[in-house]
């Protein structure tokens, strides 16, 4: 028997698992994606996705090579995929999460004078 199984319960099952929940929300990291945009209004496509924890940045690229890659800052997130020589800057979009109805009902959405079909 080990020590863990030897320790009575802090509270019931019910409230242990509302206090996991919460844990589990107040770490979380926030969600954000990476976007490069070439010229001005010419092009844009979503470079990277990412999590920011309170500590450090955790990115994933989205070019299909699984290139993943931690850094220290947000700044170093943007820099990464910032190249204003070439003709594309960078900038941070903070992603919410949305549940199934929210997701069903923004199947195509417009930016500007462009309609685009998700």
């Amino acid at each position: 028997m080990s020590g863990v199984e030897q320790l009575p319960p802090v509270c019931d099952e019910a409230s242990f698992r509302v206090l996991g929940d919460y844990l589990a929300q107040r770490g979380a990291p926030r969600l954000f994606a990476v976007v490069q945009e070439y010229g001005r209004c010419v092009n844009a496509h979503v470079a990277a996705y990412g999590m920011a924890f309170e500590d450090r940045v955790v990115m994933l690229s989205n070019d299909g090579r699984d290139f993943t890659f931690t850094l220290s800052c947000m700044e170093s997130a943007v820099g990464f995929y910032h190249r204003e020589e070439d003709g594309l800057t960078a900038r941070v979009v903070w992603l919410s999460m949305l549940d199934d109805a929210e997701a069903e009902s923004e199947e195509t959405f417009t930016a500007g004078a462009v309609r685009v079909a998700a």
